[in-house]
């Protein structure tokens, strides 16, 4: 039984997404001037990187690689839920105090 992610050309266009993820949130995280661009860059990251692990678990043939691939984007997934709840107080905090821009953080006027 032929899986869809077993055609070669298919991983290559998963692969080629998930680069173009990676470096659209690098280009974020460093072109960001306030908090909450800043933390979807950081998820555009992270989701790029859990696609590619899927990708390359479903093309793997063994069960074993690809059950500890799937454990892996299953903390990924933890580690992004987590990130996005820290960054969502983090910017609510931030707010409030009327400090958004990176700019404000810089120059320490809280």
């Amino acid at each position: 039984m032929m899986t869809l992610l077993s055609n070669p050309s298919t991983i290559a266009i998963a692969i080629a997404t998930a680069s173009a993820l990676f470096a659209l949130g690098v280009w974020g995280v460093l072109k960001a001037r306030d908090v909450l661009r800043a933390v979807i860059s950081v998820t555009l990251l992270l989701s790029s990187i859990t696609l590619l692990a899927v990708t390359l678990a479903r093309a793997h043939t063994d069960p074993t690689v690809a059950a500890g691939a799937h454990a892996i984007v299953l903390l990924a997934w933890a580690v992004e839920v987590v990130e996005i709840a820290v960054a969502l107080a983090l910017f609510i905090a931030l707010s409030r105090k009327g400090i958004i821009e990176f700019s404000r953080l810089r120059e320490g006027r809280w």
